[in-house]
């Protein structure tokens, strides 16, 4: 952990005795609590607002200055205002225009699926006219001429 002296003096009481807040999980190690026990550090919590100071004054308690980790969720607030999402009216636009090409696409889609579904029930109807297929009856019981056709059937 960098800890960084600072030749700054405190805003309200003019001290020179001050301390640098640390924000986040940190790990406890003894030069850590080495730093705590001498005052040149202070613990700021594990959670970062975006308004967090940076220093502590020892004699009087005040906080002041902008922390590292407020600086860089600025830094990457700004960089995200440049990736603006794209404004409704263009996304609808955008929808307007290609519609005309779109529904043609999915309409040919949907034709090509409805087509090959009825030339596979004319396969099945002309094996069924030719005899090839049976159609089984599910309940047990006399046949009747609805739910049986085929060359084993045809002296019933």
């Amino acid at each position: 952990m960098e800890t960084r002296s600072s030749p700054r003096t405190c805003p309200d009481c003019g001290s020179h005795r001050q301390a640098r807040i640390v924000y986040g999980l940190v790990e406890t190690t003894a030069d850590l609590r080495a730093r705590l026990e001498a005052g040149s550090l202070v613990l700021g919590g594990c959670c970062i607002t975006g308004n967090d100071p940076e220093w502590h004054c020892r004699d009087c308690g005040r906080k002041w200055g902008t922390s590292e980790q407020t600086r860089q969720m600025i830094e990457w607030a700004d960089s995200r205002e440049s990736k603006k999402p794209t404004p409704l009216w263009k996304r609808l636009l955008f929808w307007i225009l290609a519609a005309p090409f779109f529904i043609p696409l999915v309409l040919f889609g949907f034709s090509l699926l409805v087509t090959a579904g009825i030339v596979r029930a004319k396969n099945h109807c002309e094996r069924l006219v030719r005899g090839d297929l049976a159609v089984r009856r599910s309940r047990p019981g006399p046949p009747n001429h609805h739910t049986v056709s085929g060359p084993e059937h045809e002296g019933s």
